[in-house]
């Protein structure tokens, strides 16, 4: 069996992400799933009406997969992967 959490940059500020990645490991979580919606990156379809909205959005996605990198050690894998 799989533990597993989900990450949404669109919806969590990048410290719940965070914590919420923490907690799951240290719960003995081996799975993480980031996830967003590719309208979701594009201004004006999304509820993000300007690309500088946009940009934050990837920064906090860049900056939470920098610190996941640096803090443990990460393999990326596919769904189909997990079975």
């Amino acid at each position: 069996t799989y533990l597993a959490t989900s990450i949404q940059p669109a919806w969590h500020p990048l410290i719940s992400m965070k914590l919420a990645t923490r907690r799951h490991i240290q719960r003995g979580g081996r799975t993480l799933v980031l996830f967003f919606h590719s309208s979701e990156i594009y201004p004006a379809r999304s509820g993000y009406p300007s690309p500088h909205q946009v940009e934050r959005l990837l920064e906090r996605l860049r900056r939470y997969l920098v610190w996941l990198t640096r803090a443990y050690t990460v393999q990326g894998v596919c769904l189909r992967d997990l079975t």
